[in-house]
């Protein structure tokens, strides 16, 4: 039998330098893998941070003009509310239907609302081309505000209905022919007439049919004050609305 015969120095070298050069990558990869990942983790939570910052920022800058234009529209607004001509308008007319009957005043409701919903032209210029409305208008295009309370015209475009209705709901005038006639049962009527006593109401973000749009609105109750009573019994609310 053969004696077994011994490894070479050559055959010893080769197996040796695969398992030298494996060693030198394992102990080479391992800390740069390491290295990129906490680099990876740390360069996320400082953009992280960063956009948080910035977002923060511009959240609060965003916040800060919205409340700046919401005071604006607020004053604006309190404007038409206060005004002594539209008050005037709305006593008389209230004088006007609490001289009539119960049936007289109900007919005279019903056919308002039947001309305006079926677009009648009578009953149309009535809402909107009446003195109140006249009122309104000149509020909206800016003719009846100072020179240090003018309406920007960006606002003015952007304003898609301001309107005015009585104690019951019922429209009394309008800048346009989009509002409903009886608004009694809706969100901003109630949050404004507040059971009577009539409030500030700014009513949430929302998607309107009527004019397509997302808008607010701002609603004031128009009220005066006699000795010992107030103007009548619920208040009177006009309503501006915008695109945000």
């Amino acid at each position: 039998m053969n004696p077994a015969r011994a490894p070479s120095h050559s055959e010893t070298r080769w197996g040796l330098q695969p398992k030298l050069i494996l060693s030198m990558l394992l102990v080479g990869v391992v800390p740069l893998m390491v290295g990129l990942g906490l680099a990876f983790w740390q360069g996320s939570r400082e953009i992280q941070v960063v956009n948080g910052e910035n977002f923060k920022a511009l959240a609060e800058e965003t916040a800060r003009k919205v409340d700046l234009l919401m005071s604006d529209e607020v004053g604006r607004t309190s404007r038409i509310a206060t005004d002594p001509s539209i008050i005037f308008e709305l006593e008389q007319r209230r004088d006007a239907l609490l001289s009539m009957t119960e049936d007289q005043r109900r007919l005279t409701v019903d056919r308002l609302k039947s001309g305006w919903e079926a677009k009648d032209p009578a009953t149309v210029r009535t809402i909107t081309e009446g003195k109140i409305a006249g009122t309104i208008q000149d509020y909206l295009s800016g003719a009846k505000n100072e020179a240090d309370q003018l309406i920007p015209q960006v606002v003015r475009s952007a304003t898609k209905m301001l309107y005015i209705t009585d104690s019951e709901g019922h429209l009394i005038a309008s800048s346009t022919t989009l509002p409903p006639f009886a608004n009694k049962d809706a969100t901003w009527w109630k949050g404004a007439s507040h059971r009577g006593v009539g409030q500030l109401f700014i009513e949430d973000v929302h998607f309107d049919d009527r004019v397509q749009s997302y808008v607010i609105s701002i609603s004031l109750p128009i009220t005066r004050r006699h000795p010992g009573k107030r103007m009548p019994q619920s208040p009177i609310l006009p309503v501006t609305r915008w695109p945000l």
